[in-house]
């Protein structure tokens, strides 16, 4: 038997084109079944299944009774005859039972969708989409994102999982995760209406931000298959927060020469909302040379860091060298600022999953910071080491030292 694509109906005929027994690739549905003795009739039964899992859609069976030629009959040809009509009919009442062939298809898709929330029709016409709540935020700030999943039918898809992070899918391997930010959940599942609301967090410094979505799920006939969708938003850095005027320095006003030093760390052990631990290590280094230029420096910065958990590691390092920039100095009621500036760093972000890596180029800021740290008795003379006391930054498993040698004439 065969399906005519142009009218979606059923017609008979003899095929050789038997399928295996397994999984067939190439194919959403196919025509099985088989022919047993039962008695002095034969029973054939046909099978609409799909292609991949081999479930059935629809199942029919006919009766032929056997055909014992007459004794009396000089050739068998009126027996023959007989056989031949009864397989004909039998064939047209199989047929009958599959029709329409497309109807029976769709029928049989929107129950499996409807008991299963791993499956959808999907392919054309399915999307998953986006909604932020703002195109622009800052570093920091938190914006909420709507979401809704419809299949290729329009139907809301409800109780679906959908995932914010990367990830790997069955046969169609790596999907894309969120990049710039973070999204809290990190997997959500949909409403009956097929939509769900999630916050993200700009976590960059400048530049775009891109909150990617997936749901991955099997298609009716077992074929693996996924919904991606994606939305920009723009990232500004905070604004920059006025420096205090420095206090006049007895002995000339000339500029500084020295060094400022910052290392930062981190290592933060936990787990994830799906309750998968995970491990985030990283280290950081920016030294600024004053020349004696007022405020005027040069810095270098470099930095490496690392997130593995659930089967897969992320690495990343930035760097930057001899960028010239300035460096804030001065004092105010016994306390020194220090304030970097923003320096634009560059870098590679290297993803390893199941054995196989991706990597790719990245390009960052440096935010700028001020730290106040305790101030010596001689204005022109500064030196020192502080180490941030914050307990949330303890917490979170980071440290920031800070150290710096400074002279003015």
């Amino acid at each position: 038997a065969n399906i005519d694509a142009a009218s979606t109906t059923l017609s008979s005929g003899a095929s050789r084109n038997v399928a295996p027994a397994g999984p067939v690739s190439g194919l959403e549905y196919l025509f099985a079944g088989e022919m047993t003795l039962s008695g002095e009739a034969y029973v054939v039964t046909v099978r609409l299944e799909a292609a991949r899992n081999r479930k059935v859609v629809r199942a029919a069976s006919v009766t032929i009774p056997i055909v014992v030629p007459d004794p009396a009959v000089a050739t068998p040809i009126s027996a023959f005859n007989e056989t031949v009509l009864l397989v004909s009919s039998a064939a047209e009442a199989l047929a009958a039972q599959f029709q329409p062939v497309g109807g029976r298809i769709t029928e049989w898709e929107r129950s499996e969708r409807a008991a299963d929330p791993g499956v959808a029709r999907s392919y054309a016409g399915g999307t998953l989409t986006l909604k932020p709540e703002r195109s622009k935020l800052r570093t920091g700030e938190s914006i909420s994102v709507q979401l809704r999943l419809t299949d290729c039918d329009g139907q809301p898809l409800g109780n679906r999982r959908v995932n914010f992070g990367a990830g790997n899918w069955k046969t169609l391997g790596r999907m894309d995760g969120t990049t710039g930010g973070t999204v809290s959940p990190q997997t959500v599942t949909t409403g009956a209406d097929g939509e769900a609301t999630v916050q993200f967090t700009a976590t960059m410094s400048r530049g775009t931000a891109v909150v990617r979505a997936w749901y991955g799920h099997d298609r009716p006939c077992g074929e693996p298959y996924a919904l991606t969708g994606a939305a920009s938003v723009v990232v500004e850095p905070p604004p920059v927060e006025p420096r205090p005027a420095p206090e006049p320095a007895p002995g000339g006003a000339g500029g500084w020469q020295g060094t400022v030093t910052v290392i930062t760390s981190k290592h933060l052990e936990g787990k994830s909302p799906d309750g998968k631990p995970f491990v985030e290590d990283g280290a950081a280094q920016l030294e600024c040379l004053l020349v004696g230029r007022g405020e005027d420096a040069v810095c270098n910065f470099e930095s490496k860091g690392s997130t593995t958990g659930n089967g897969a590691s992320i690495a990343v390092t930035k760097k930057a060298a001899g960028y010239e920039t300035s460096v804030s100095i001065s004092v105010r009621g016994g306390k020194l600022y220090l304030g970097t500036a923003v320096i634009p760093v560059e870098g590679t972000q290297t993803v390893t999953v199941a054995g196989q890596t991706f990597s790719d180029k990245i390009q960052d800021n440096i935010t700028n910071e001020t730290y106040v740290v305790p101030a010596g008795a001689d204005p022109n003379r500064l030196s020192g080491q502080w180490t941030d006391p914050n307990p949330v930054l303890a917490q979170l498993g980071g440290k920031v030292m800070v150290s710096w040698s400074l002279t003015r004439r």
